[in-house]
């Protein structure tokens, strides 16, 4: 990448860290806020998002390869999930899409087709990127409110540590700041972790306070997914899809 490229990302990062710190987005003083409180704030911000989409740009990285492209993307929580990646020059690589009961996805550029019942697996079949269907949809959307229980295990000035059961055996370390917005999510399941996400530049969209970039790592294989939308509507239709030729 040559250094014009890079000094553009450097600026548009800054100015996107700026346009958060000025939307006055709440302070709270941590100290003073229990668990019940707590839970209704991570409720109203986020568990009340029945969808996000908008354009973006990722990168994704294991120990053998690096891709870097841009796309769009359309979640519906606990339905639909549609994402369309570009090439380098802007033409249409790969397309997917699937609902609760069926898949349909292409890869153009490798020449994959794939319809059938929905499957979890179907992204990585697709794209080649270590990652299920369900895991990226709870990941971009943030915080997963199926949890049983929720409990402070950490109050520091400026931010608070919270477990969340998930099931008997899966459970997250949640990480807020004093804004009461999620930061990081480390995701196990017994003792081993599973992923750690980050999120930061964050943006009011809606009603609804969202991060404009997400970090998704794994452990075993080691894996990075970064992603940064470039434009972002919450709880609103979504664009017309060019749908999936097979």
């Amino acid at each position: 990448m040559n250094k014009p490229v890079i000094t553009g990302l450097i600026v548009l990062l800054v100015f996107y860290g700026c346009t958060a710190i000025g939307t006055g987005i709440k302070r709270f003083d941590l100290n003073s806020l229990d668990q019940s409180a707590i839970k209704e704030h991570l409720s109203k911000n986020y568990s009340e998002i029945n969808s996000v989409s908008g354009g973006f740009d990722f990168a994704y990285s294991t120990a053998s390869e690096k891709k870097q492209s841009s796309g769009y993307i359309y979640l519906s929580k606990n339905d639909t999930t549609y994402i369309e990646i570009k090439g380098l020059v802007g033409e249409t690589e790969a397309v997917f899409f699937m609902d609760k009961d069926s898949l349909k996805a292409v890869n153009y550029f490798n020449k994959i087709l794939i319809k059938g019942p929905s499957d979890e697996n179907s992204i990585c079949r697709i794209t080649g990127m270590n990652i299920s269907v369900s895991d990226l949809r709870n990941s971009l959307l943030c915080y997963n409110s199926t949890g049983d229980s929720l409990k402070i295990i950490k109050k520091e000035p400026d931010k608070i540590v919270l477990r969340l059961k998930l099931s008997e055996k899966e459970y997250q370390f949640v990480t807020l700041n004093e804004n009461l917005l999620i930061t990081e999510i480390d995701d196990y399941f017994e003792r081993e972790i599973r992923f750690k996400k980050e999120y930061d530049y964050y943006s009011s969209k809606n009603g609804h306070i969202m991060p404009k970039r997400i970090r998704i790592r794994t452990f075993n294989p080691p894996t990075k997914l970064t992603v940064f939308y470039t434009g972002m509507r919450v709880n609103e239709d979504p664009e017309v899809f060019s749908g999936v030729s097979l």
